[in-house]
């Protein structure tokens, strides 16, 4: 995989023109089109700022700042981090949250529909409605065969009957390692989701190693997902990240009252209490999960924010948050 991973970027991406090479406990740069080793400190310093993590046996390199991809670095498996400029990240930061928008949008027709194909286990997509279930409810990543098999961390898609434990109170336990090896658990109970608790049932004599959904896949899961719009299952992690902190700060005392400090205090519990639930860290789930429109309300529009937060705190959480990223999107440049 590695050799392969290579070979494609010397082939398709050939304004990465600089090859870095682990040398001891430094790294050597060399000029893949003249074969010749970078010697210049100028040069050295140059590439250094594009903060290529220094853990890659392989990184490929531009010295154009103005090229959408600077850098790619390659581990020992043939695992790849590409590195983009800052103008790209900014562009689709804000094309994700202008589709955040969007979804939002389509979520109560794909509810319905969710909700339609539960009603009878015979329906075409009634594991995949299922699979979207749980992801909502548990806040768990949709799964990837290939991590399942080579890192033990699992999703949905991928958990075996040996990540799920009954218990006579009408529930089930789920329990399992996801990313970076977190461990990631959620409670059925079937008095809130009979359907999951009813299919999760059914697999309780299956062998411990086998998987629970074995039909589906990331893929066919975000093909059912398509008919409503260019979404993938991304973006109930996304939703659910800014309406659990939306939930939290709706809940906080009137920014109003509060000096900026004080805000940013209240924001920044909200955000610990946000990656609690998606089992991962505060700063991933600031940088990549909340939509920053929450945040930037609550702290630097509060009389904006308190007219949605009396308009829609404990009655629609999807439609408060819905407002807020609609007004967000269309005062931001």
């Amino acid at each position: 995989m590695y050799i392969y991973k290579c070979i494609y970027i010397m082939s398709n991406l050939v304004h990465l023109t600089i090859i870095r090479k682990r040398c001891g406990n430094g790294h050597t740069y060399t000029d893949r089109n003249s074969g010749k080793r970078i010697k210049e400190r100028s040069r050295i310093l140059k590439l250094k700022k594009l903060g290529v993590p220094p853990g890659y046996p392989t990184a490929y390199l531009t010295e154009n700042m103005n090229e959408k991809i600077l850098a790619i670095g390659i581990d020992a498996r043939g695992r790849s981090q590409y590195m983009y400029n800052q103008s790209h990240k900014d562009e689709a930061r804000k094309d994700k949250y202008e589709k955040l928008y969007l979804f939002g949008k389509k979520l109560p027709t794909l509810i319905r529909s969710i909700n339609h194909e539960l009603e009878n286990p015979n329906n075409s997509n009634y594991v995949a409605a299922l699979i979207i279930k749980l992801i909502s409810v548990s806040y768990f990543r949709i799964g990837c065969n290939k991590y399942a098999a080579e890192n033990y961390s699992y999703g949905v898609t991928t958990l075996l009957r040996n990540h799920i434990r009954f218990s006579k109170n009408k529930s089930v336990i789920i329990n399992f390692p996801g990313k970076h090896g977190v461990i990631n658990r959620y409670t059925v109970i079937e008095s809130k989701n009979p359907h999951l608790y009813r299919y999760l049932l059914s697999k309780r004599n299956i062998p411990r190693n086998e998987s629970l959904f074995p039909s589906e896949t990331q893929s066919s899961v975000n093909a059912f997902l398509s008919d409503f719009g260019s979404f993938s299952s991304k973006y109930f992690r996304t939703w659910n990240a800014s309406k659990i902190c939306l939930m939290n700060l709706s809940l906080s005392p009137d920014p109003l009252n509060l000096s900026v400090k004080d805000r940013r205090i209240h924001v920044k519990n909200a955000i610990r209490k946000t990656a609690e639930k998606l089992h991962h860290t505060e700063s991933i789930c600031k940088s990549s999960y909340i939509c920053p429109a929450v945040i930037h309300l609550y702290t630097e529009q509060p009389a904006v924010w308190n007219k949605l937060n009396m308009r829609y705190k404990n009655k629609n959480m999807n439609r408060f948050l819905l407002e807020v990223v609609k007004y967000y999107n269309s005062t931001s440049t």
